[in-house]
């Protein structure tokens, strides 16, 4: 019976099912594939794969590889070619599966760091070449792999006891088991292949004891195992037991399965069970029968571990390999030469764009400047609009100071007025000591300075009177003023500011220019003129 090597199928572990409907027709054409129906198809494959319908994985993920080299897609090549190399080994076609390790292994090898899956394939490889009894390159293979991570030691301390097993160094594989067992807790998904390499070691060895101990562990979960395992254990339990653990008409419900299939191994091993079965009923035609068919299958098989293949098949995929770099290199020449002739044209293209830049920035240097005087004038023009607000500011507390001394003089000369009635009242009435030419004598000098004062009060007077003929003009034509708006336009008449108006009326000087406000919107006054300009101009 040939040995169960362990590959590991790279990718399968990480990617979901995301896609569980069969190939549609569009899917085989040859055309290129968008992202999206090639994630499908790829994921049709892994799917296929774990339920070890490996015909229908390879035909999918070959779609894919074929896209993948048309698009020089390195990554899905490298997946796509790892996974089918494990279909093909898994049915027994270990040359076949080797050509696409080495294959992915090129690939690989270009890459600038070795990571886990550089270091899975190169298991895959010393796997199949341990499958075609090439032990020592198989070895080589082995050893060189780099302990990356625990998922990769496992993987190849798992494959070096199927190694040991197959030679025959049963110190070594025990060694390796004990290893394996403890490691394998944190990686359960690896516990049905590990199986299945002890189970086919302790038949080869007929060693009862560990056997029956392996099968007692195992048995909790027979029903959720592969056909492969059951297989195995069956015929573990047929030498342990000398009876079938599943019943002989159940495993013979798989022949047309197992006869259909491509699975070679498989095969191998189903025929080899019932063999063993049949003779130990002691039933010789079917055991003659599965003989027979054991013998073909073993035939199939010893003939695909002819090395002169392999090496017929590297020799070839080198010559087409050097083919390809040939292509590459023509077409290599090619863009060279249309890359010249872009050159060219961006070189052309080039200078005229260098050519305008130069223009354009002549030209934003000169608007820079422009704009720069532009700005220095709104900044002159600024300064001169400020300082005639300062001017007109120093003229209005000018003319303020002259209306206070204005107003103090008239207070004073009304003060003057008081006075001199008081002292006219005392002469006439006989209220003093003066004799009657002393008593004319002073009414004469009091009426003097009367007089003199009159004038400036009668200017006052003219003033006041001018101010209410303006508020009784104002009363006839606008109805809607009230009496605190004419009081503060009398104020204004009176030229006080609308600081000196809020101090005078007791008010803030927002209010007093809201009023203002009012006023002006009340007698529709236009709003370039000053309400002082508009009420100094009636007549």
């Amino acid at each position: 019976m040939l040995k169960n090597s362990f590959i590991v199928l790279l990718n399968f572990l990480f990617i979901p099912v995301l896609y569980s409907a069969n190939i549609d027709s569009e899917y085989t054409d040859t055309i290129l594939l968008s992202k999206d129906s090639i994630q499908k198809i790829y994921s049709e494959g892994v799917r296929q794969y774990s339920l070890a319908k490996y015909n229908e994985a390879i035909d999918s993920w070959k779609i894919v590889l074929r896209n993948a080299e048309a698009i020089k897609d390195i990554t899905n090549q490298i997946k796509t070619a790892t996974n089918i190399g494990a279909c093909y080994h898994a049915m027994g076609y270990h040359k076949t599966a080797l050509g696409y390790f080495l294959k992915a292994d090129k690939m690989l090898a270009l890459q600038k760091e070795k990571q886990e899956n550089y270091w899975i394939n190169h298991i895959n490889i010393g796997v199949c070449y341990m499958s075609l009894e090439q032990y020592d390159r198989a070895k080589e293979y082995f050893n060189s792999t780099a302990d990356f991570n625990e998922h990769i030691i496992v993987l190849k301390n798992i494959n070096l006891a199927q190694w040991y097993a197959d030679k025959g160094e049963k110190k070594d594989f025990f060694l390796k088991k004990n290893k394996i067992d403890i490691a394998i807790k944190k990686m359960p998904i690896y516990q049905g292949s590990w199986n299945v390499i002890q189970l086919n070691y302790m038949i080869t060895l007929k060693d009862l004891a560990p056997l029956k101990v392996l099968l007692e562990k195992i048995e909790p979960t027979y029903k959720t195992q592969n056909l492969n395992l059951q297989l195995a254990f069956n015929k573990g339990y047929l030498l342990v037991f000398k009876k079938l653990y599943e019943p002989i008409s159940d495993l013979l419900l798989h022949s047309k399965e197992v006869a259909d299939e491509s699975n070679y191994i498989l095969k191998d091993l189903y025929y080899d069970l019932l063999k063993d079965y049949y003779f130990q009923e002691k039933n010789l035609n079917l055991y003659h029968h599965y003989v027979k068919l054991s013998i073909e299958t073993l035939k199939v098989m010893y003939e695909e571990k002819n090395m002169l293949y392999v090496e017929d098949f590297k020799t070839a995929q080198e010559f087409e390999e050097l083919k390809i770099k040939i292509v590459e290199v023509n077409q290599e020449n090619q863009a060279i030469n249309s890359q010249l002739k872009k050159s060219q044209l961006l070189f052309r293209l080039s200078l005229f764009l260098l050519i305008l830049g130069v223009v354009v920035l002549v030209l934003l240097i000169m608007n820079y400047k422009i704009k720069k005087k532009i700005n220095k004038l709104s900044h002159l023009k600024a300064q001169n609009e400020l300082l005639s607000k300062e001017i007109e500011k120093l003229e209005l507390t000018e003319n303020l100071k002259l209306t206070e001394e204005e107003l103090n003089n008239s207070m004073v000369k009304i003060k003057k007025i008081l006075l001199l009635r008081k002292q006219l009242n005392d002469l006439t009435t006989g209220k003093h000591e003066f004799s009657d030419k002393e008593v004319i004598r002073q009414i004469k000098i009091t009426l003097i300075s009367f007089f003199d004062n009159y004038r400036e009060l009668t200017s006052l007077i003219n003033k006041k009177v001018n101010v209410n003929f303006i508020i009784d003009n104002l009363r006839n034509r606008f109805d809607s003023l009230n009496e605190r708006e004419y009081q503060i336009i009398e104020f204004i008449l009176y030229q006080f500011t609308t600081k000196e108006i809020a101090l005078l009326m007791d008010k803030s000087e927002k209010g007093i220019q809201y009023n203002r406000t009012q006023i002006r919107k009340k007698i529709n006054l236009d709003p370039s003129i000053s309400l002082e300009e508009y009420l100094n101009s009636i007549q």
